[in-house]
Parts: C-alpha cells; structure tokens; sequence
C-alpha cells in the first residue's frame, strides 16, 4: 500500500529573532534561538510538550477533529488545492505561539520509516531562515496510540521536522517554506496578521 505524505509547514518568529523550538527546555522569553542540548533524552518540553506530543495533538486535531489542547496555541493550516503554491492568511492574537510540521511522513501499519536523511525544510519568517539545521527539527518515527483511522486507511505512525514557535509581533509577516519529503518537494506561504 502506498504510504501517505504530508508535507506541512513551519511557522513564524520575530523580526530578525527567531524562536524555533526544538530539543530543549523553553520558557516563554527571551529572543534567542533554541539549540538543541545533548544531554536530555530525546525532545523535551516546549510549552508543556515535547516535539513529537504537538505534532500528534496537530495530526489528531487536523484529521479526527480534536480538540487544540491550549489556549494561545494555533496549528496552521497545511491542506489547499493544489500540492505545491499554496497560500494560507491567517490571523491571530498577539501572544499566541504556533505548532507547524515543517515535512511529514504518515505510515501505514506495513511501512517501514523513513531515513531522517529524507526530510529536508527551508523556512524563512519575513525573510529570515528559522528552524535550521534540519537534524535539531526532527521528531520520531512515533507511534499513533491508537491509530488514526482515515476511512479504509490507518495511520500507525509519523515521523519528520517540525517547530514549535513563539509569538510574532503584532502587524503583518509572511512566512515561506521549501520542503522535501523522500524526494517530494513543496512550498508553501502563509500571510500571517497578528492583532492585538
């Protein structure tokens, strides 16, 4: 059976300070960006979850119809109508931090994973590059418990990149992504306001 992939995109920042979370202990300050610590046990904790916990919360929320588990917490919109050249607007409160996956792969109970080689992102907030190098960004391969089911298809894992991203200033910020999922290529924007 042909597995399922979904290329989903990556997420926002500060003007010229970018705050791509990922890999180590956050709070919610500071300008800086996050580098990963290699002495914590896999992803730790940004916002009360770690990497692979928000891209499920994204995955069950997009596809079963959760719930978003927090306030001050948005999922960005990843489906349009075509695969590639896809424009989102979205607007938002200041404050509100963003879970993106930058690629995505979703297996079926037979697929075997996919080498962390085979995912590739370039995101840039207003210009800037975030989420970069792609190695601190990925998450899994992860298990679904329990499955998604997607009418005759079940969704037994995912694994890929992703971010999760504090608040932009308020105004307007334009958010691209280039990304390659085992050789699938996407780009997508999103015209993100922000008010107050």
């Amino acid at each position: 059976m042909r597995t399922v992939v979904i290329t989903m995109f990556t997420f926002l920042v500060y003007l010229f300070s970018a705050q791509a979370m990922a890999g180590m202990p956050l709070n919610d300050v500071g300008p800086s960006v996050a580098k990963p610590n290699p002495d914590l046990p896999g992803h730790s904790s940004a916002f009360g979850k770690s990497l692979d916990a928000w891209v499920e919360a994204y995955l069950r929320s997009a596809l079963e119809g959760a719930a978003i588990p927090k306030k001050k917490i948005e999922f960005l919109p990843i489906f349009g109508e075509e695969p590639t050249g896809n424009v989102f607007e979205v607007e938002v409160k200041t404050g509100t931090k963003m879970v993106l996956p930058i690629a995505l792969y979703l297996g079926f109970p037979e697929d075997p994973p996919l080498a962390p080689s085979e995912f590739t992102g370039v995101v840039t907030v207003d210009g800037q590059l975030i989420a970069d190098p792609n190695e601190d960004y990925y998450f899994g391969p992860t298990d679904l418990d329990p499955p998604i089911i997607l009418g005759p298809y079940t969704i037994a894992f995912y694994q890929g990149l992703g971010v999760v991203i504090k608040s932009l200033t308020p105004g307007l910020h334009t958010i691209e992504l280039y990304s390659s999922v085992e050789g699938d290529s996407f780009h997508n924007t999103w015209l993100i306001t922000v008010k107050r």
